[in-house]
């Protein structure tokens, strides 16, 4: 199954997507919002990870565009994000998101259970 990462930090890309293609999981990398929607418009993932704070077009403004796309089925998406406030989840969940992870409070494994969670594994 393919994921989208949607993330502006090349450590952090490589980091993902290595460990979710030991997974087993094909991944293709966008690198702020613009490119997530120009992937997503070629082939629908079925599970996006997405960053909040990139240059161009940032993970909310991607999730307001994401909505009008009316995909069926709608792929989950889980932000990992520096956003440690409360309304910053509060907007992302009103936005669709279905988890909000903050990255300094997890790990590379906590993240993969909950991938796997959120795609039915």
């Amino acid at each position: 199954m393919k994921i989208l990462i949607v993330e502006d930090d090349p450590l952090l890309v490589r980091i993902y997507s290595v460990r979710l293609k030991e997974e087993g999981f094909d991944v293709d990398i966008a690198a702020d919002g613009n490119e997530a929607l120009e992937a997503i418009k070629k082939q629908v993932p079925g599970l996006i990870i997405l960053d909040l704070l990139m240059p161009r077009k940032d993970g909310f403004s991607f999730l307001d565009e994401f909505n009008t796309l009316n995909l069926n089925p709608r792929p989950p998406i889980l932000v990992l994000t520096n956003l440690d406030k409360p309304e910053d989840a509060a907007k992302a969940k009103q936005l669709g998101v279905q988890d909000f992870v903050v990255k300094g409070d997890t790990n590379m494994d906590a993240i993969l259970a909950k991938i796997k969670a959120l795609m039915g594994k």
